[in-house]
């Protein structure tokens, strides 16, 4: 039972780093380590399914000579007078029946060991009431949050792994309210890296992140997120409805303010026709809705987020020329008081008088 533990945390600890460890090139001493934790459960499981076979068959041969001896002492008792015929078949019958008692020890035993083992596991979670000698619990005041105009600003950055060492270095700019900055080059070179820095999700490895002037670690996470909208490349959908997903973070949102978030995208008509409205289910992750109209869903959460800093990785992705010219139209007014960053692979479909970080 332990060791099947161990292996069932180690696969979802496979699965779920499954990214991180081909990034770190990890991921074949980490399936090497599995498939040896797989032999020893097999061996392990083979063992046991061995000696359940053997205590099974010593009991019935138990049983089997326990039987024969009753038979053969019933018959003395019959030929003695003692008992009849009929009582001395019945008393090895009796002797006989006793296998389907016994036959279930071995299994039993085995079930009563896994369970106590189990009970004992589940038993070493609970949690210790606290000690009256612990120190009081110290309680983080909540600060101010960054104000709506905060600016951001990049001073000598270098983002990447530390392991690897930087995929981008030097980086120096502000963020100028209504003019995004856009960030392009080849894939793989840093610019996903790039953003999770600017949102907080990644430490830098030089260098600083000024939010309203001040460094971006010493928010607090929440007044962090509260400052900046981060999109990321890849699009995570709730399997609920479009509602709740829009939703998320801020329940309290009118279905007008929903509505007018999917005219903006262009999502609204559809939903409209299929009849469902807010209420269409979009499936696990997404899976009912196309790329672009689940990351068309995705951009119209962010723009309901009231963020001063937006983020963008890739918003267009999936939208032909002609529906991206439009949504943009429609999100300018949107950008106009915010400071934005947009990764995108096709900066010549973006206005020519935003700024350009090109990279690579």
């Amino acid at each position: 039972m332990e060791r099947r533990s161990r292996e069932r945390v180690a696969l979802l600890d496979y699965f779920g780093g499954l990214a991180d460890l081909l990034a770190y090139r990890r991921a074949a001493a980490y399936q090497a380590d599995l498939k040896h934790r797989e032999r020893e459960q097999a061996a392990a499981v083979l063992l046991q399914e061995r000696v359940a076979l053997s205590t099974d068959q010593a009991v019935q041969a138990l049983v089997a000579l326990t039987a024969l001896a009753m038979l053969a002492l019933a018959l003395r008792w019959q030929a003695e007078g003692l008992i009849s015929a009929p009582v001395a078949v019945l008393l090895a019958l009796m002797t006989l029946g006793l296998n389907e008692a016994l036959s279930s020890l071995p299994g039993a035993l085995w079930r009563s060991g896994e369970s106590l083992q189990a009970a004992s596991r589940l038993r070493g979670l609970g949690v210790e009431p606290a000690d009256a000698t612990d120190p009081p619990l110290q309680v983080e005041l909540p600060v101010a949050d960054p104000p709506a105009e905060a600016g951001l600003r990049i001073e000598a950055l270098a983002v990447g792994f530390p392991a690897q060492g930087p995929l981008l270095e030097g980086l120096e700019f502000e963020l100028e309210p209504g003019r995004p900055l856009v960030v392009c080059g080849a894939s793989g070179i840093g610019k996903t890296t790039l953003l999770e820095t600017l949102a907080g999700e990644r430490p830098p490895l030089r260098g600083g992140v000024m939010l309203a002037g001040q460094p971006l670690e010493h928010w607090p996470e929440t007044a962090r997120y509260r400052a900046i909208s981060y999109l990321p490349q890849q699009t995570t959908l709730l399997d609920d409805t479009v509602a709740a997903n829009l939703r998320l973070g801020l329940p309290a949102l009118p279905d007008q303010r929903l509505w007018a978030a999917l005219e903006t995208v262009e999502l609204a008509d559809a939903l409209r026709r299929e009849g469902s409205g807010l209420g269409y289910l979009t499936g696990e992750r997404g899976r009912r809705l196309s790329g672009g109209q689940a990351r068309r869903l995705s951009l119209a959460w962010l723009l309901l987020r009231d963020a001063p800093v937006v983020l963008l990785d890739e918003p267009f992705a999936g939208l032909d020329a002609a529906l991206e010219s439009r949504i943009l139209a429609r999100i300018r007014p949107w950008l106009k008081d915010r400071r934005a960053v947009l990764v995108t692979h096709a900066p010549e479909r973006l206005p020519a008088d935003w700024p350009r970080l090109e990279i690579g």
